[in-house]
């Protein structure tokens, strides 16, 4: 028996790496000109942004199977 289980996780990506991967590695300059927030105002003196996101996905737990904790705990009480 499978049990789901939904994760929630926080992350962080820039902007200069956002914008690397969509438009490649084969630029030679990019240029940030102004960022502006989500009500279209300049947001004065940024040449970098954080994009702090929030996602939440299901992940199937077999419960017979020992969490990585659990495997950690076993290996050390065998002396590993």
């Amino acid at each position: 028996m499978v049990i789901n289980k939904d994760v929630k996780e926080t992350k962080v990506i820039h902007l200069w790496d956002l914008l690397d991967a969509y438009v490649g590695e084969d630029v030679t300059e990019l240029d940030i000109l102004r960022v502006l927030d989500t009500a279209g105002n300049v947001i004065p003196k940024a040449d970098e942004l954080e994009i702090v996101y929030e996602i939440t996905y299901t992940i199937d737990i077999d419960p017979d199977e020992m969490t990585p904790e659990q495997e950690n705990a076993w290996l050390r009480n065998a002396g590993f």
